[in-house]
């Protein structure tokens, strides 16, 4: 009887070990949205601190906890990396999956880029403990699974009194601009909801996340 529960043991263990390696490999792939529809993927709205200088206000995920970041220039840039899948990955249902990259400022004129100091960037994509697609490229005929991996960015001008919603369409990013609501010390206060928060996705993709934030921050 105990050879048989620690027969029964060993084996949910070793089964426990693998579901961890396969998680731990796939984790990658679940900080990648889903790009079939037209979706919001980030929200920002900017604050002048000077000449060519802003604060952008930068949420991401489920749209509801900002994040700032300084940024130089007279417009914002918005970076994603896209993955198009192939062959047999496509039969198997599985679907095409966008991150996003980076935030940077931007001159609209090249000759101010130029004469002014360089834009700042900073970096929006989680750390990955494995990362089985770094890189641009371009797979085609040589990928078995992979179709291509590529950029695509979205910039518009920096307004203050305006907010621009980011959306990811089939193979590219595309921004659209609403008034900002502006402030206002008299009268009731008007809380607008139109975003549920703290949906993480389901029971694989959270289990691969957390495993991928701890191997990130404790084994490497």
């Amino acid at each position: 009887m105990w050879r048989k529960l620690l027969r029964v043991i060993k084996w949910l263990l070793v089964a426990g070990l693998l579901a961890a390696i396969v998680l731990l490999i796939v984790a990658p792939l679940f900080v990648y949205g889903r790009f079939n529809a037209e979706q919001p993927v980030a929200e920002l709205w900017f604050e002048r601190r000077g000449p060519y200088e802003y604060t952008a206000h930068v949420a991401t995920g489920d749209l509801c906890s900002y994040r700032t970041y300084d940024i130089s220039g007279d417009q914002w840039q918005l970076d994603a990396r896209f993955i198009k899948w192939k062959g047999f990955a496509t039969l198997l249902g599985l679907e095409s999956r966008y991150r996003l990259d980076r935030l940077s400022g931007r001159y609209s004129e090249a000759r101010g880029q130029n004469a002014r100091k360089p834009p700042r960037a900073h970096d929006l994509a989680p750390a990955l403990f494995i990362d089985l697609l770094a890189g641009g490229r371009t797979v085609g005929a040589s990928g078995f699974l992979v179709d291509t991996i590529f950029g695509s960015s979205v910039y518009l001008d920096i307004d203050t009194t305006r907010r621009y919603r980011v959306y990811k369409t089939e193979d590219a990013l595309i921004a659209r601009e609403v008034p900002r609501p502006a402030a206002s010390t008299t009268g009731p206060m008007t809380i607008v909801i139109d975003k549920a928060c703290g949906a993480r996705g389901g029971i694989v993709a959270r289990a691969a996340r957390t495993l991928n934030d701890f191997a990130a921050r404790h084994l490497k």
